[in-house]
């Protein structure tokens, strides 16, 4: 026989043999008592209350589990323009608030007569006087009780004495003020008589006295002099006038610096000459000749590459384009060009 395994081939244990007498039994396992422990445990009211919820709640669920659905009945408002409705009512108040103000705006226009609108109310007021019953009647309407029903003629003769005699009291003391009462509303004691004003002094005249020439004096008076100068006192029209006239001389300045640059440039490049002396203007009365016409003849022998005629046309016209570029400068800047140009 194979080692580990009987004749009919099952493997053997190697444990304990078994008894033939006693049939083998799993171990059965028992579980503790926990559940039974915790189901035996007396509940709170509590406790039962929410079992019971929960059991409600669970059979509400698997009834509306099993039920079938059923929806209601479409609602005749989704059939119906609500939203046209709207846009209508909306557009009926739009135009009726339009024509009331219309009509607000046509009677407050002017001119504006009020014969047409008398002429409606006279006509509507006659109408509902004609259906008026007691159109005819006249209201009654008592006159005042004189005053001579109520009072004695003792009482009326001493009223009337008295009022005379009050009426005398009040003009003396009345012209007993104007002359003798002292005033009593202001800080001193003064009389009511009518005062006569002197005549003002008469300050056209100089003073005989002369404020001290301080240091203080004369840095204000310089001061103000120097505003004056600026425009600080004056009106609007001269302080266009003084601005006007400062651009106009920064114009002129800017124009003269503009001019003086291009002739130094122009003679830094050999294209005009230098301006001449006082002794040169003396001595030559005839005009100047032509700039071409004063090119040093040296410079002009010495060039290879070029014509000395290229040269010259080539000069004469770097100088027109630089005169067109300061007559351009000029008028850009509102100035008389052609009495610059020949300054």
């Amino acid at each position: 026989t194979i080692s580990g395994r009987d004749a009919s081939g099952r493997k053997l244990s190697r444990g304990r043999p078994r008894s033939a007498s006693r049939p083998f039994t799993p171990t059965q396992q028992k579980p503790f008592r926990f559940e039974e422990r915790a189901r035996e445990r007396p509940r709170t009211i509590m406790g039962v209350k929410t079992e019971q919820d929960v059991h409600i709640k669970r059979m509400e669920a698997e009834a509306a589990r099993r039920g079938s659905f059923r929806a209601n009945p479409i609602p005749k408002s989704t059939r119906e323009p609500r939203f046209e409705n709207i846009l209508w009512q909306q557009d009926f108040r739009r135009r009726t608030n339009h024509d009331a103000a219309v009509e607000v705006l046509n009677q407050m226009q002017a001119p504006f007569s009020f014969y047409e609108r008398d002429k409606l109310a006279a006509q509507e007021r006659s109408r509902r006087m004609r259906k008026d019953p007691k159109r005819f009647q006249v209201p009654f309407k008592a006159k005042d009780v004189p005053k001579h029903v109520k009072e004695g003629p003792y009482f009326s003769g001493r009223g009337a004495k008295g009022d005379a005699q009050h009426r005398r009291r009040i003009q003396n003391d009345s012209q007993c003020h104007d002359e003798h009462l002292p005033e009593q509303r202001w800080p001193f004691v003064s009389s009511r008589r009518k005062v006569h004003s002197t005549p003002p002094p008469d300050f056209s005249l100089e003073p005989s006295f002369k404020v001290s020439d301080t240091r203080a004096n004369r840095l204000r008076a310089r001061s103000i002099r120097k505003l004056r100068r600026r425009g600080k006192y004056a009106s609007q029209e001269e302080r266009e006038l003084m601005e006007a006239e400062k651009l106009r001389r920064e114009s002129e300045r800017r124009a003269k610096l503009y001019v003086r640059m291009q002739q130094a440039k122009a003679r830094s490049l050999g294209l005009t000459p230098a301006p001449p002396t006082a002794t040169e203007k003396h001595t030559l009365q005839q005009p100047e000749p032509d700039i071409s016409s004063r090119e040093p003849k040296r410079d002009l022998e010495n060039r290879k590459d070029t014509p000395a005629q290229h040269i010259k046309a080539r000069h004469k016209q770097v100088e027109q384009q630089a005169r067109e570029i300061v007559e351009e400068v000029l008028l850009e800047q509102g100035l008389d060009v052609y009495k610059y140009m020949e300054q």
